[in-house]
Order: structure tokens, then sequence, then C-alpha cells
């Protein structure tokens, strides 16, 4: 911990607490000192990695990139711990209450700028530009979601000859059923030839090939109880 007195310096600040206790409490080799004036948190002495320096910083914190936020530096601990209490002293480091002013106006004068370029015929069509790059990404990401799980899903016909029995004549008598036969008819055949054709290209992977062969199977059996004399 590190404490400074009085300097008898001139006060340039209304602000009695200027005049009060200045401390830096580090916590064993920690690069994070609360500055604490008058037994109120006014900032922090820090070291910057980034910058390779000392730096004080008012009440509000902030991120050390950001210039605004650094409010002084020094190029050692001790230098530092001086450097915070001059400014303090000398009405350079903001009080408490300045810092969440200072912020505040900060953010809305940002605000401002943000509202009138976004006025700016420039600016609106980069939005509309933005926007419609989100809304292909979006719809990109939910068709390729949909096909993955096409893909992964059992086939229709599979799941048809599940349910119900093919080889049943009276099943193809109901006009429901008759709507059907013609699409299971088109999907199943388009099935047997992809399969057909996966067996040969992966015919050097015996268990790759068995498993298609196996599937392969199964869409030739359906496609002959769809394709035989018993269904109309």
């Amino acid at each position: 911990m590190f404490t400074a007195g009085a300097t008898g310096e001139r006060d340039v600040s209304d602000d009695v607490r200027r005049q009060g206790q200045v401390v830096v409490a580090f916590r064993g080799d920690a690069k994070v000192g609360t500055l604490v004036v008058a037994d109120q948190i006014w900032g922090a002495v820090e070291w910057s990695e980034k910058h390779g320096v000392w730096c004080i910083e008012d009440a509000e914190g902030g991120c050390l990139s950001h210039v605004e936020a650094i409010h002084g530096e020094a190029a050692s601990r001790e230098e530092a711990v001086a450097l915070a209490e001059q400014m303090v002293r000398d009405g350079t480091l903001p009080t408490p209450e300045e810092a969440k002013q200072r912020r505040r106006e900060a953010e809305q004068k940002e605000q401002h700028k943000r509202e009138q370029r976004s006025q700016q015929p420039s600016e609106q069509r980069r939005q509309e530009r933005e926007h419609d790059r989100e809304q292909r990404d979006r719809l990109l990401s939910a068709w390729a979601d949909a096909r993955m799980a096409e893909f992964q899903a059992p086939p229709f016909y599979e799941i048809f000859a599940e349910a119900f029995d093919l080889a049943d004549p009276n099943l193809w008598r109901s006009n429901s059923f008759a709507m059907v036969r013609p699409r299971l008819l088109i999907e199943v055949r388009a099935a047997v030839t992809t399969l057909e054709s996966d067996a040969h290209r992966y015919r050097r992977d015996k268990k790759r090939r068995e498993q298609i062969e196996r599937k392969l199977a199964r869409a030739r059996e359906i496609l002959a109880l769809l394709s035989n004399g018993s269904a109309p």
C-alpha cells in the first residue's frame, strides 16, 4: 500500500475531498491498485500490458485501449502513485461524480453522432446491405440445417413400408393411398439408383459397402412391393 500526504499545492477545485488523504492500495504484487480519496474510490492505478506503462484511471474505469479512459501515465509504480495524487490535488483527475457525468455526456455525444450518421444516404445503403447479408446468411444456415436433418432422417419410403403392408391389395383401393403410390415409386427408384452408384463407388470399402447393400436390398424390396401386380 502506498499513502501520499498533502502536498501543499494550490487547490484548483472547490471539492474539499481533494485535500484529504490519497491512498493507492495494491494487494501483493497485483498490477491494479485502487485509488481512494477521503475514504472514497476515485479510480485506479493499473499496469497496461499493451502499452507497457502504468496508467491512472478515473472512477468509471474503462478499457485501457481507450485513450480517453487514461488520465495519466508513469514509468514506475511509485511514480504512478505520486502522479495519481498530483492529479487528485490539481483537479486533473475528475471526482467520481464528474467522471460519471463525463461518461454520460460522451455516450450522449456518441449516440447523437450515430443518429446523424444513420440519416445519411450512404449509411442507409450500408445498413440495407448489412441487413441483406444477415438475411442471406440466416436463410443459408436454415437451409443447410434443414438439408442435413433431411439427409440424416430415414427415407420416407422406409417409414411408409413399416407403417403399412404394401403387399395388401386393399391398401391401394383407397383413393388417398392411390395418390401416394406414384410419388413413392419415384422416390424409391431414385433411392435404388443412388444406392447402386454408392455401392459401386465404395466397392473396396467392405464395411461401407455392406451398409449400403443392406439399404439397397431394402429399397429394392419396397420397390418390388410397390411395382408388383397386386397393387392397382
